[in-house]
């Protein structure tokens, strides 16, 4: 199966506009250059999303910090963008044009704000395991092409296999398009929820099935246990 960055199929609509003060903790990543991703906080000033939305294909170099910003969800109001200062990716280059998933398996960043939101919006855990369990209920929040700067969650995902160690997460009938690449996918645990892996890219397999491919959260673990989680 080859892969594309961008998640461009649409399935039948499960989606609906967020309501919730839950999902705060989720963004709107604006590069300069006219590209938007989804961003999720996962300490009081650090959003985690893909390594390929901060990457110029082009040039084949990632994206300077300052020409980054994060702009939370806010149910009734336009919230301000918070520029970002520094970053830590995955990988040090992408694959150019198609590639296999074994490709992405470091497609992830985090990026460090210049101003901590995560003490006053909501900030997300990470699952306790992301190759070894099947979640029965899957949650992404995203902004997604067409969505008119709405968030919208999509709770139709499913797995497509059995998740495995050092290997890709692959869905199924997931509802998205693009724009949803560098969100969470993510499951409840314990009444709260938790992210299990972020989006990467999407393709038809060899059937002409969609599947949506997802960094498993044992890749950036280690990263976001470094993380300081205090307010100040």
């Amino acid at each position: 199966m080859r892969l594309l960055y961008c998640l461009f199929f649409i399935l039948y609509s499960y989606s609906s506009i967020a309501q919730s003060s839950e999902f705060t903790g989720v963004g709107r990543l604006f590069i300069n250059s006219g590209k938007t991703c989804t961003a999720t906080l996962v300490s009081s000033n650090t959003v985690l999303t893909a390594a390929h939305c901060v990457y110029n294909h082009k040039t084949q170099q990632y994206i300077l910090p300052k020409n980054i910003t994060f702009q939370p969800y806010s149910k009734n109001r336009t919230a301000n963008k918070v520029e970002a200062i520094t970053y830590t990716v995955g990988m040090r280059h992408l694959p150019q044009g198609a590639f296999t998933q074994d490709k992405l398996y470091g497609d992830w960043a985090l990026i460090r704000l210049k101003k901590p939101l995560g003490c006053s919006l909501a900030r997300f855990k990470l699952a306790k395991q992301s190759s070894k369990t099947v979640h029965r209920k899957l949650v992404v929040a995203s902004y997604q092409q067409g969505s008119q700067n709405q968030l919208i969650v999509d709770e139709s995902c499913q797995y497509a296999q059995t998740p495995t160690k050092n290997s890709m997460l692959r869905f199924k009938s997931c509802d998205l398009v693009h724009g949803a690449s560098g969100a969470a996918i993510m499951a409840v645990e314990n009444g709260e929820l938790v992210i299990v892996g972020t989006i990467s890219a999407g393709a038809n397999d060899s059937k002409g099935r969609y599947r949506v491919f997802a960094v498993p959260n044992d890749s950036f673990r280690k990263k976001i246990q470094e993380l300081s989680q205090a307010c100040y």
